[in-house]
């Protein structure tokens, strides 16, 4: 393929090859977001359109790269890897289970906190994890933040990572012996929630927020 030039700086600049290159991103960013609207099948669709946005992104810090430097570029490219970490194509009936796990996890957090014999340092006393009191007030807070995040739609992947790792903790260590001493059936009324609120983190752990989410606003304004 052969690169337009577009600019007046010498070779030996790496400018001058950045702002050529960039130029060339966006024509074939374009190029694919075209072929898009042509396509019929899903699969094409969302295959071109992470081509363009993918180039979108590398003509940007090209682009960042010959006008503010080495450094521009690096923050540029640390930008749109958060960008893609934000980004979700879910519908917008994905705030169904973010309310759904993230008012258990706030809720079940703050009582952590406000009643710690019962279901904080307490408990986690009883189940044996060490230094019960910091654990609790940790997984507690953990629990309110995390919980305040998938709710309103914020750095929702990212929430959902501590609180899969909190639920999993959860069902190992209150599931897993109920198993050994009380058997299936009651296990798994016991866990029923526990379970709804792994699979709804790993859900939005893939998906992300849905595009009625501060998540989705932040992308496409960026």
């Amino acid at each position: 393929m052969k690169i337009e030039q577009t600019n007046d700086l010498p070779e030996s600049d790496s400018r001058h090859h950045a702002m050529n290159l960039s130029k060339a991103l966006k024509d074939l960013a374009d190029h694919a977001r075209d072929d898009t609207t042509k396509v019929q099948d899903a699969g094409g669709r969302v295959l071109l359109d992470t081509t363009a946005e993918t180039l979108s992104g590398l003509a940007v810090a090209h682009e960042h790269f010959a006008s503010g430097g080495e450094s521009s570029a690096i923050e540029r490219l640390r930008l749109t890897r958060l960008m893609r970490v934000l980004a979700t194509r879910a519908p917008a009936a994905t705030i169904l289970v973010r309310f759904l796990a993230g008012a258990v996890f706030l809720s079940e957090g703050i009582q952590k906190l406000i009643f710690p014999m019962e279901l904080g340092f307490g408990r986690f006393a009883l189940l044996d994890l060490p230094s019960p009191a910091l654990m609790a007030t940790f997984v507690g807070w953990t629990e309110i933040v995390c919980g305040t995040l998938l709710l309103v739609g914020f750095l929702t992947r990212l929430a959902a990572i501590p609180l899969t790792a909190d639920i999993i903790v959860a069902i190992q260590k209150t599931k897993v012996p109920l198993l050994a001493q009380e058997g299936f059936w009651k296990t798994v009324h016991e866990a029923r929630t526990d379970w709804c609120m792994l699979t709804a983190c790993l859900f939005l752990l893939i998906v992300g927020a849905g595009s009625i989410s501060i998540d989705h606003r932040t992308t496409r304004v960026t």
